[in-house]
């Protein structure tokens, strides 16, 4: 074949991509370029080829056709999808809005949007994008399931399940209905019902990788541990590259404490369709492999500010391999983390960062220092309230006159385990009973609990008063000891060195592992756990007992 003939190697390029051989697609795409370089739709299929394989550089292709032909709304559609696959959801946001504004028929953007506004939490705008959709594509099942999800996130279920009874009426075998009417069922607790319909999934569709892992979560969660990694196991067979397959291996090696498989396969994260915290900095990932003396790295936070809290104690070492650091955090923990040792640059996370050569997100660091069980650097305490935060507490609560106990029983509803991890106000009425001084050491509080505790319930409420980590640090200073279910609060107290007991669920986050009663990254942490899913009473009767024996 003559590879300098054009329409042979677009159409080559196209059947590629048709059968996911995206980079060899892509070797044809940039001859045809190299012949032809003001191609809009070639450009246009490359970007797609590229953004399969999560390569930064379909970003660049986009614009690159986009130079030239600015108001083709499939070409603004093809950069809202690339950067919704890059976790860029604010500007893939707008992306879709231009495709819009030039064609306010185009069903994808519209339903794309929608998707996107999903991973946002901005349930009710995903709605009527939805809507938009169907009144384009009424027999669209695929909309109808996006709808159906975008109900789900507002938790009006019973017309979600309508609604994906809906969607696989009008597509019986469309595996992901059935796979996000299944994960509805599992956020209910209906875990049996949830396994039958990702078996149901398996069954249209054998190499479904996300049908696979999905029910791989469940078994998990049911602490059907070899079933759960059977699952992973085979989703990953029928899909090598899968990335989400690959992360809840990785979560599950985590949580058995198989440290040196799991941080390397925990690197998967970034490939996740649902990821929003990879950066794309052009400057070279740093994973320890090379030195680093008189360089500068960027250290940059993820995920939550308990990732950022728990994670952090690696920042100091990565300083003494006689690197410069600047460490990018969220605003809520730039006062916090001047207390932490060494001479790094803090930058507020959204401020203009200085000039630097390499990177390293803050959760890739124990994969860097090759971090096992055996050597988790646990020293305590790496960080302190400021003399300020603790005075001003000191002043407020007055002279103590019973033990003070610090209680955080729920953390934000947005949470994707928040309906496991945290407890209703109203079970810690036992506790309550016993006569301490107890104060709510979170910042918000749900309708019912501010009700309750208007009402007269024994719970000092702080609110706006706890601004930062640090005003909360320095509250936290003034307790005897903290009990926190799995939120910012219990890394908080654990890097502060408090005394605190973290109340888990019965599947609960990786980095508490299944059975231990302490924990290798905090040691003047207890861990407190349900025997069962979703039991919390039995939790409070221990946690009572405690208090009895050691404080009240």
């Amino acid at each position: 074949m003559n590879d300098n003939h054009t329409p042979s190697l677009s159409q080559l390029g196209d059947m590629l991509v048709q059968l996911g051989r995206y980079s060899e697609a892509i070797e044809y795409y940039d001859k045809m370029l190299a012949i032809t370089p003001q191609s809009v739709e070639v450009m246009h299929n490359c970007a797609l080829a590229m953004s399969k394989l999560g390569k930064f550089e379909a970003l660049a292709m986009c614009d690159r056709a986009l130079r030239l032909s600015p108001q083709r709304p499939e070409l603004h559609h093809m950069r809202g999808s690339v950067l919704q696959s890059f976790g860029r959801l604010e500007e893939a946001l707008g992306a879709y809005r231009q495709a819009i504004t030039f064609n306010p028929q185009l069903f994808d953007a519209h339903n794309n949007m929608a998707s996107v506004l999903r991973d946002l939490g901005r349930y009710e705008e995903a709605l009527q994008s939805c809507k938009a959709a169907l009144a384009l594509r009424p027999q669209s099942g695929e909309a109808m399931d996006n709808y159906a999800c975008c109900l789900v996130g507002l938790n009006r279920y019973d017309e979600a399940f309508a609604a994906f009874d809906e969607a696989l009426r009008l597509a019986p075998h469309m595996v992901a209905a059935h796979n996000d009417r299944s994960n509805a069922l599992f956020r209910l607790g209906r875990y049996e019902d949830a396994l039958a319909g990702y078996d149901a999934a398996i069954r249209i569709a054998p190499q479904s990788a996300e049908a696979h892992s999905s029910k791989g979560s469940v078994l998990q969660l049911l602490g059907r541990q070899e079933e759960a990694a059977a699952c992973y196991d085979e989703a990953i067979r029928v899909q090598p590259d899968s990335a989400f397959a690959q992360f809840n291996k990785a979560v599950q090696l985590l949580l058995l404490g198989d440290f040196v498989q799991g941080w390397p396969l925990y690197e998967s994260r970034w490939r996740k369709p649902d990821q929003r915290g990879n950066r794309y900095f052009a400057e070279p990932l740093w994973l320890g492999k090379q030195p680093i003396s008189g360089k500068t790295i960027l250290l940059h936070a993820e995920q939550g500010l308990g990732d950022t809290i728990q994670f952090c104690r690696y920042v100091p070492m990565v300083e003494a391999l006689g690197a410069q650091v600047i460490f990018e955090v969220p605003s809520t923990l730039m006062t916090l983390m001047q207390s932490l040792p060494g001479k790094r640059q803090l930058v507020m996370r959204g401020d203009r960062l200085p000039p630097f050569e390499l990177q390293c997100p803050l959760l890739s660091l124990p994969l860097a220092f090759g971090t096992t069980m055996s050597n988790v650097p646990c020293e305590v305490p790496y960080l302190s309230a400021t003399p300020s935060a603790i005075a001003r507490w000191q002043k407020i609560l007055g002279a103590k006159q019973r033990p003070r106990i610090g209680m955080v029983w729920s953390g934000t509803p947005k949470h994707k385990n928040d309906v496991r991890r945290s407890m209703p106000f109203a079970a810690l009425a036992p506790l309550l009973a016993l006569g301490g001084e107890f104060h709510a050491l979170q910042k918000e509080l749900r309708a019912e609990d501010a009700a309750a505790i208007a009402a007269g319930a024994p719970m000092a409420f702080h609110g706006e008063a706890l601004g930062d980590m640090d005003a909360t640090a320095g509250l936290l200073m003034a307790m005897d000891v903290v009990i926190s279910v799995d939120t910012s609060v219990a890394h908080l107290a654990g890097a502060l060195g408090k005394t605190v007991w973290t109340l888990l669920p019965s599947a609960p986050d990786f980095r508490w592992h299944l059975t231990r009663r302490d924990s290798p990254w905090y040691p003047t942490m207890r861990l407190i756990r349900q025997p069962q899913i979703d039991q919390w009473p039995p939790v409070i009767t221990q946690v009572m007992g405690m208090l009895q024996n050691e404080y009240l």
